[in-house]
């Protein structure tokens, strides 16, 4: 998508940290607001995925995804990490869906002779696994979206917004993550649904907290290679995005609001803390 925001261009607004924190206890729970299920094939087929034996199968993949992506200092290696560590929600078994279809369409020009063949052997992995792909007219993203507008009508989002994510409407993702930024609530709402009835949220905040969220071994390689995705630019030119192939709105402004906390004191900013 080369009309993908610049994402160092975005205004700084809250850290991943605020983000994260609980709603207000007045707010719906996860499970008021979650969407009806739809019975389709895809969502049935996710759901087996999520429950069953596929489940280990789809986390190694993205373990070793983070690890190829790590190893090129693609800071896509931040979204398939949260990616693995999400509950089996609908919005969940979205993002898993999305971010395990964007590996299946990485083109391995930044990749050693190694890390393409290890990313031939993924996308092959994948293949068999025979996923179903995200129909963007069917978002979860979008519905929940949806719902929160009608339990928050003084803070909705804008419909034409909504309907950029049914119609992954290439550009759109600029609009998506400053609604996310902007609104705190709703923000703080996404992230629940995304942990579920999980204990923690995914935390990739920290290089360190990235590795272990990502099932990756805390080695001084790994730890030297995440403290480097997390440096912040060390010019002002923004962290561009335009050939990082991103099959959906949801999953381009997450990374865009991940990426924007590297070059703020309040980010992840290299985790030394």
């Amino acid at each position: 998508m080369s009309d993908l925001p610049m994402v160092a261009e975005m205004p700084v607004k809250p850290t991943l940290a605020e983000l994260a924190k609980p709603a207000p206890a007045a707010v719906a729970t996860p499970a008021e607001i979650q969407s009806p299920v739809t019975q389709t094939n895809a969502r049935d087929t996710l759901k087996e995925i999520a429950a069953g034996p596929e489940k280990q199968k789809v986390d190694t993949i993205l373990t070793q995804g983070t690890q190829l992506l790590l190893d090129a200092g693609d800071h896509r290696a931040l979204l398939l990490a949260l990616s693995r560590q999400v509950d089996s929600t609908p919005i969940g078994i979205e993002l898993r869906r999305d971010t395990i279809q964007m590996i299946a369409e990485i083109k391995p020009t930044k990749l050693t002779p190694e890390g393409q063949e290890q990313l031939t052997q993924l996308q092959k992995e994948i293949e068999s696994l025979k996923l179903p792909k995200t129909d963007p007219s069917r978002s979860e993203f979008a519905k929940f979206l949806e719902t929160y507008n009608k339990e928050f009508p003084d803070k909705a989002v804008d419909a034409r917004t909504i309907e950029s994510v049914r119609t992954n409407k290439e550009g759109a993702a600029r609009a998506i993550t400053d609604v996310l930024q902007g609104d705190t609530i709703l923000s703080a709402k996404l992230w629940e649904q995304m942990k579920g009835e999980k204990l923690e949220t995914p935390d990739v905040r920290t290089p360190e907290a990235m590795l272990k969220v990502a099932g990756l071994e805390a080695t001084q390689d790994n730890i030297a290679k995440a403290h480097k995705l997390y440096e912040p630019p060390k010019t002002k030119e923004p962290i561009a995005m335009g050939d990082m192939a991103m099959p959906t709105i949801m999953i381009t402004a997450l990374l865009a609001i991940l990426i924007s906390q590297l070059s703020t004191p309040e980010g992840g900013g290299g985790g030394h803390q």
